[in-house]
């Protein structure tokens, strides 16, 4: 009984699975008969008793192919961390959903197998990003994705997803340019930071027409955004996040972020006014009900509040002793030594 089988799974059988392959022979009583190995032919003629033996010859044989497909599958998940499907007959194609890391340890791997080496067609990376960063992954006039195109020979195109989020898509023939514009793509992806500064500082900061922030955004390359007090909470979602001050810049200029704090940090000239910061400290479990309702306690807080902008976060009822102390920088070890006595 002869059967057509891609000459590359051929040779790897014949170089990989030799054991399995004599032990489907013996458990069948038949013979197979390969072509000569590397000669791209891809007939094979299976000799057996019977018709049934043969074909449960080539079943098994075909079962080889794809449970070892299977183990590295397997393999390829548990080191890297990603979900990978492969699935389709005609066009087989192979999936991979998880962290653009680990997506890129996986692909690292997958390019070194052979039979995608020889059997790829095309690589497709997609990224789901906001869709108010469609503006910043462009650039102007397409700038950003006509310069990755070029660099890497691969096709990048941006489709919407839905009303908030975009998939930015990147194609290739070839799975190393593809994860060259994926690298290059990551350089162009927004890096931010997000701090607070007090409202009343707002237009210190941001100048007349905006001079003083134009400058600080020039010299860092960021772009800045100060939200207000309706607009923070128009932005909603962030229950234990006082920032209303973000900056954001390409990854690749991630370094600049801290530089450009300090920047506009120091437009602020009082200390307790600027840099603030979360600080773990122990309240021992049985205190945090008798501390949160003690009426003392709560007006000692309402000062350091009025005074010093400091806070006390509760954790939620899962049995921690820890709480988090929030506000400036120079001003939490007045809050630390109050609670310690």
């Amino acid at each position: 009984m002869d059967s057509t089988v891609k000459p590359l799974k051929l040779d790897w059988i014949m170089r990989y699975r030799q054991t399995q392959l004599i032990k489907i022979m013996r458990d069948n009583g038949s013979v197979i008969i390969f072509p000569a190995l590397g000669s791209g032919c891809s007939t094979i003629t299976v000799y057996a008793e019977n018709r049934l033996r043969a074909e449960r010859t080539l079943r098994l044989l075909n079962y080889l192919v794809r449970r070892s497909r299977r183990d590295i599958i397997d393999q390829i998940c548990s080191k890297s961390g990603v979900e990978l499907m492969f699935y389709g007959c005609d066009k087989p194609q192979m999936k991979l959903i998880g962290h653009v890391n680990a997506i890129e340890q996986a692909c690292r791997i997958v390019r070194l197998l052979p039979f995608v080496a020889h059997e790829l067609i095309t690589v497709q990376f997609l990224i789901e990003l906001a869709a108010e960063q469609r503006e910043f992954i462009s650039g102007k006039k397409n700038g950003k994705i006509n310069k990755i195109m070029k660099a890497c020979d691969v096709v990048l195109y941006i489709s919407t997803s839905n009303e908030y989020n975009i998939d930015v898509v990147i194609e290739s023939c070839s799975i190393t340019n593809a994860m060259d514009g994926l690298a290059m793509l990551q350089e162009e992806l927004p890096a931010e930071t997000s701090f607070y500064v007090p409202d009343a500082y707002h237009r210190r900061i941001i100048g007349v027409g905006g001079k003083n922030i134009q400058r600080v955004m020039k010299k860092y390359g960021a772009y800045v955004k100060f939200f207000g007090s309706d607009e923070y909470k128009d932005l909603g979602g962030y229950f234990e996040n006082e920032h209303n001050v973000v900056a954001r810049t390409p990854a690749k200029n991630k370094a600049s972020l801290s530089q450009l704090e300090n920047a506009i940090m120091d437009f602020i000239a009082s200390d307790k006014d600027k840099y603030y910061t979360t600080q773990q400290f122990n309240v021992p479990l049985h205190l945090h009900t008798q501390l949160a309702y003690q009426h003392g306690f709560r007006i000692t807080m309402r000062e350091f509040y009025r005074k010093c902008g400091l806070q006390i976060c509760w954790p939620e009822r899962n049995g921690s002793d820890q709480v988090s102390l929030y506000g400036p920088r120079t001003q939490l070890p007045a809050l630390v030594k109050y609670l310690q006595s």
